[in-house]
Order: C-alpha cells, then structure tokens, then sequence
C-alpha cells in the first residue's frame, strides 16, 4: 500500500502523498510478495521488532545518494545506460501501456489524479513512435510508386 511520500530536500521526512489518488494500493506477484517477506524476515531478525520497515534501508530509509551510489555501480557492472530514478517511473508505465494495459489502470498505478495527466505524459511517446512508423511507411509506399515509373519506363524504353 502506498499511503506516505518522502521529502526529497532536506531531512528526509514522511508525509501524505501529494494528491488522494497517490494514496493507493499496488498488487504484486507472488514472487515479489515472497521476496518482501523474505527481506522483512531479515530486517526483524536485524532490528528484533515487528514494526513497518523501509524496503530500501529497513528502520530509516537510505538517503538517496546512497541509492544513487548503488544504482550507479549497478549500471557500470551491467553495462547499460544510467537512468535517472524517476525515468524507472516512466520505463515500466511505458512498458504496461505497450503490453495492453489499459490507460485507467496505469494511471491508477502511477496514483495520478486524473487519466489525462497520464495521457499527456506517456501517449505523447506513443504519438511518437506512430509517426515514425507512418513516415517509414510513407517512404516504402513513395519507393514503391517511384519503383513502378521506373519499371514500367525500362520495359517501355527496351521493349
């Protein structure tokens, strides 16, 4: 359940999420709740209480530098381009819109107020992606025209 934000400047400090739809309710694959469990087991076998934990750091959050820091010596070890944290944001809504996962419930998982913010932010990538496609097509479609004339020119011309 995602019912707290996290103040990015300053002393890290706990607060309501920013709008009422932020507050929200993620369902997670069976693996993934096992590995929280899992890391859960370990942060009680640490820290000796039952009590809420951060998944990143246990009983107080890592500061984002640190994460940075591990993210960073992650994308080095793998070989890959280094994207910001807010871009994995972007990356998984992208790829939930590419495999067919309605606009509403993206945007009830991003926790947006409103569908139009998540049609303003990640349509436009697909607008995108269409126009290239359109363009491609276009050129094949001309190419094809023009291949014709040239064609039907040879033929004429030799025959």
């Amino acid at each position: 359940h995602v019912g707290a934000t996290m103040h990015r400047r300053g002393k890290r400090e706990i607060d309501n999420p920013k709008t009422p739809k932020s507050n929200r309710t993620i369902l997670l694959n069976f693996t993934m709740l096992f590995k929280l469990f899992v890391l859960k087991c370990v942060y009680i076998k640490k820290y000796g209480s039952d009590l809420d934990f951060f998944i990143f750091g246990g009983k107080t959050p890592l500061s984002p530098t640190t994460i940075k820091r591990h993210k960073h010596k992650a994308c080095i070890n793998r070989g890959i381009r280094e994207i910001t944290t807010h871009e994995f944001r972007h990356s998984c809504a992208t790829r939930l819109i590419k495999k067919g996962m309605s606009m509403d419930k993206v945007s009830k998982l991003l926790g947006h107020s409103s569908i139009a913010i998540t049609m303003d932010i990640y349509v436009h990538n697909e607008k995108r992606d269409w126009l290239s496609l359109l363009s491609k097509l276009d050129f094949f479609q001309t190419l094809n025209q023009n291949f014709k004339k040239i064609l039907t020119s040879i033929i004429t011309h030799f025959v």
